[in-house]
């Protein structure tokens, strides 16, 4: 783990260096990801080479914007994404939510989709160094409050005093962070579902944007066995069902197909 966050860090930093050139640190970033494929690190390796073709395409006009209809439904999206831009989620989400009330549009179901999976993943980047930290602190705080006791017969077991201050202590740290771990899974699961009506809403229910990240909703929860192998069956059939046609599909592509290859490593034991 220490060697693959050096790796990714040594990315950021070339990121920061060379911010005016986001061709380039797309490359970097995909050079990273496939470095590190099978990891936790890749994917979120792929995740920032998707954000810097996004900025590169836009810059080149390669990814022009969409033009919506002049209809109040739409005014509320570009409400949305003028809120987005300024990584207001809240204010952000319910304008979109506001539109579909007033239109079932893919548009707004799209852009709500996104707006839910976004948080989820910014909120889960936030709180991985920090159950890292807890990890390491719980570690030293149970070690800590064990000790090793003898019998009369010469055998020896292991006692720990759960009531220890600083053991409760990083035992509620760690509570408080699964209630925001469970925010963020809140969040992907409410994406999922508005992907789902992307597709809906689309031609033979096929659409590579939407299909990609319903699969990747599932997969951000190992921890469930049944989210586990259904987020397996969702990514194979959309590496299946799918072939990208840019980059930013393929990146999509490779983002599910990294996904995919971690999900299928062998648990540590």
């Amino acid at each position: 783990m220490a060697a693959q966050k050096k790796v990714y860090q040594e990315a950021e930093s070339f990121a920061q260096k060379h911010s005016d050139d986001e061709y380039g640190v797309a490359l970097n970033w995909f050079k990273v990801a496939d470095q590190l494929a099978g990891t936790e690190y890749s994917v979120k390796a792929l995740a920032r080479a998707r954000e810097a073709q996004e900025r590169f395409a836009k810059k080149s006009g390669a990814l022009k914007a969409e033009k919506l209809p002049d209809t109040p439904a739409m005014a509320l999206v570009n409400d949305g994404d003028n809120y987005l831009a300024q990584s207001k989620f809240d204010e952000a989400i319910l304008c979109y939510q506001d539109s579909l009330k007033k239109e079932i549009t893919a548009v707004a179901s799209r852009k709500l989709a996104h707006a839910y999976f976004n948080y989820a993943q910014k909120l889960k980047d936030k709180l991985i160094p920090q159950f890292e930290a807890a990890d390491v602190e719980y570690r030293a705080a149970l070690a800590a409050a064990t000790q090793t006791r003898r019998t009369m017969g010469g055998g020896a077991y292991k006692r720990t005093n759960w009531n220890d201050p600083t053991l409760q202590a990083v035992i509620k740290k760690v509570k408080d962070l699964q209630a925001q771990a469970k925010e963020s899974l809140d969040a992907y699961s409410k994406a999922a579902s508005y992907f789902t009506s992307v597709l809906n809403l689309m031609p033979n229910k096929h659409d590579l944007d939407a299909a990609g990240h319903y699969a990747l909703c599932y997969s951000v929860k190992r921890g469930d066995p049944g989210a586990r192998s259904d987020a397996k069956r969702f990514l194979l059939q959309f590496l299946n069902d799918y072939k990208p046609a840019n980059d930013l599909e393929r990146t999509l592509y490779e983002f599910c197909r990294s996904e995919l290859l971690q999900l299928n490593k062998p648990a540590k034991k």
